[in-house]
């Protein structure tokens, strides 16, 4: 799992990469994906799950075809993804359905330290600060933070 905020333009994910429960190493959390075919524009995004759900969920943002019960099926844990249309800045949550649901609010925080991101954000930090302060708390989590700016 991971911790993921947005809020005021600005996208953040840890760089931790978990398996079999130990901390293994460190990936690349945040994309862009050009002229995306969910919003025909150019997208950011991030998500909560696997490292194959990254590159399925990429795939399908590309407008390329991919195996949904095998995206739905890859981790017990399942997916909660973000994706933020960069021309109107609109922001769209996904599950491991791959169902888009629009939604409008102040800040929006995934992932196994979404919660504790979410009590940060809600004391006044900015993303970046709201993903340190999981990385205390949550295993999952670590404070070698990526950010994109839309």
């Amino acid at each position: 799992m991971t911790t993921v905020v947005y809020k005021n333009g600005i996208l953040a994910a840890d760089s931790l990469v978990c398996y079999q429960g130990k901390r293994f190493g460190l990936v690349n959390k945040v994309f862009e994906v050009k002229a995306s075919t969910i919003t025909k524009n150019d997208v950011v995004f991030s998500g909560s799950g696997c490292l194959m759900h990254y590159k399925l969920f990429a795939d399908f943002l590309r407008g390329d075809s991919i195996d949904k019960e095998l995206f739905k099926s890859i981790s017990e844990e399942g997916f909660d993804g973000i994706v933020i249309d960069k021309k109107t800045k609109e922001v769209f949550i996904y599950d491991q359905f791959l169902c888009p649901e629009t939604v409008s609010a102040e800040f929006y925080c995934l992932g196994s330290g979404g919660d504790i991101a979410k009590g940060a954000m809600l004391m006044g930090a900015t993303p970046k600060e709201a993903i340190e302060c999981a990385s205390r708390f949550d295993l999952h989590t670590n404070d070698n933070i990526q950010q994109i700016k839309l």
